[in-house]
């Protein structure tokens, strides 16, 4: 799979050799995007490790109260 770079640098071949800087402001941007994106993986994935080492939470079923009923 290539990555956002690749592709990016093959938008700008195709649509951005008329604006001055253009490339560098994409490559900019494409650079900290996927920086972004991978930030927040590794901060999932960090959650989601938290979460399935937690000890398992023990469930009480408390009794309904006057006038309310099961769904």
């Amino acid at each position: 799979m290539p990555n956002i770079l690749t592709i990016a640098g093959k938008i700008i071949h195709k649509r951005g050799d008329n604006v001055p800087g253009y490339k560098k402001m994409y490559l900019e941007m494409m650079r900290e995007t996927e920086k972004a994106i991978n930030i927040r993986i590794a901060v999932q994935r960090r959650c989601e490790e938290i979460y399935v080492s937690a000890p398992e939470t023990k469930i009480t079923v408390l009794p309904a109260a006057d006038g309310e009923r099961d769904s």
